[in-house]
């Protein structure tokens, strides 16, 4: 790729991040490195502020939402996924998942079951997944904090045939009082590492999710 092309894409994704970020007045960059931007946003009431990541990423957009899609399959990158299960689909684009994440002690597990929407900008080319929590749906587990107030996004969107512009925000009560070294690792970190490791899984896996990626190049 030349010279002048490196730049183009990188001045598009320097400015879909800055063309978010100043329309959300009330977020907070508090990082960028790797081409990722994360930003925080304080919740009255929460001790937990909202995080989101946002950066151009050397992965196909088809592939990329295959990989996301796969819950059980989301161990290996999504950070603060360390077990997940898919509980039941509603429909193909519906589904009701549970994630546990494992705490540092003395901090108590927590775990939450959400509906996961997965919806078709643009085909082919725009997809936005969006996770909110949902109660009553599976019992609480024994010495685990089950979190009933939370919602999330990916937004991935082509750029170019192996570009993806990304997006994760996470908003959450985490349902207790967390220590504040944890609320500012967790704001900072969970964002980066997720896509670093999101990328690289793409990366990674491609022939694996080849197949299903495909189903996805002409929904609508």
């Amino acid at each position: 790729m030349g010279v002048v092309k490196r730049a183009t894409i990188a001045g598009i994704a320097w400015a879909l991040i800055a063309s978010a970020v100043g329309a959300e007045a009330p977020w907070h960059v508090i990082m960028k490195e790797r081409g990722i931007v994360v930003s925080t946003r304080d919740e009255p009431g929460r001790e937990l502020p909202s995080f989101r990541g946002q950066g151009m990423l050397n992965m196909p957009v088809l592939h990329a939402l295959a990989v996301v899609l796969d819950a059980e399959g989301a161990v290996q990158w999504a950070k603060g996924a360390d077990e997940v299960q898919t509980l039941r689909a509603f429909d193909p684009r519906t589904h009701l998942i549970y994630t546990r994440a494992h705490a540092p002690w003395p901090v108590s597990d927590r775990d939450m079951v959400v509906k996961r929407l997965i919806k078709v900008v643009d085909p082919g080319r725009e997809f936005r997944v969006e996770m909110t929590c949902m109660t009553g749906q599976r019992p609480d587990t024994k010495r685990v904090v089950r979190v009933s107030d939370c919602s999330s996004h990916f937004l991935l969107r082509q750029v170019s045939p192996t570009q993806t512009y990304t997006e994760y925000q996470v908003s959450i009560d985490p349902a207790g009082s967390l220590p504040a070294w944890l609320v500012r690792w967790a704001s900072k970190n969970i964002p980066f590492e997720t896509l670093v490791s999101l990328e690289e899984r793409v990366r990674d896996t491609q022939p694996q999710y080849a197949a299903a990626a495909q189903r996805w190049a002409s929904a609508q």
